[in-house]
């Protein structure tokens, strides 16, 4: 029994741990590479004096409007903006961080984190400026005079 509860113990925790793994610091100087979508941005980090490698990073816990054809006109046009917004926010950023990357292991290609600049962070900016929401606002409209 005592074996049973050890095993327990350690698989539970190793889950707990996994999750939340940053195994890069809580905050990392990056150099801006491309936006690939409104919340997922390629960066390159410096995880060691002198080592440098590409990651991109998710942007967590956002709801974004779709560029879907299956969606109203004004919501494509609002995810269109957001693209924009995000690339020239980054892009007219000078320093830039990200901060708490998230990832499975070190070998990973891309996490979870926010990128934050002189400006601000760029998740509060698209949330601000009405091009995202925080998750869990899903099923609400993003235009409000479209059928």
């Amino acid at each position: 029994m005592k074996n049973v509860m050890l095993v327990m113990t350690l698989l539970l925790s190793s889950t707990v741990w996994a999750a939340e793994y940053v195994p890069y610091g809580e905050s990392l100087l990056a150099k801006f590479v491309a936006v690939k979508s409104v919340n997922e941005v390629a960066v390159e980090i410096e995880t060691w004096p002198g080592m440098k490698r590409a990651v991109t990073v998710l942007l967590p816990n956002l709801d974004l409007p779709s560029a879907s054809a299956q969606v109203p006109l004004c919501e494509q046009q609002l995810a269109i903006r957001g693209q924009r917004f995000s690339e020239d926010f980054l892009a007219k950023s000078g320093e830039l961080k990200v901060q708490h990357l998230v990832m499975k292991t070190t070998t990973d290609v891309s996490g979870k984190g926010d990128l934050v600049t002189g400006l601000g962070s760029l998740r509060d900016a698209l949330i601000k400026e009405g091009l995202a929401r925080p998750e869990g606002q899903a099923g609400q409209p993003w235009c409000h005079d479209a059928p």
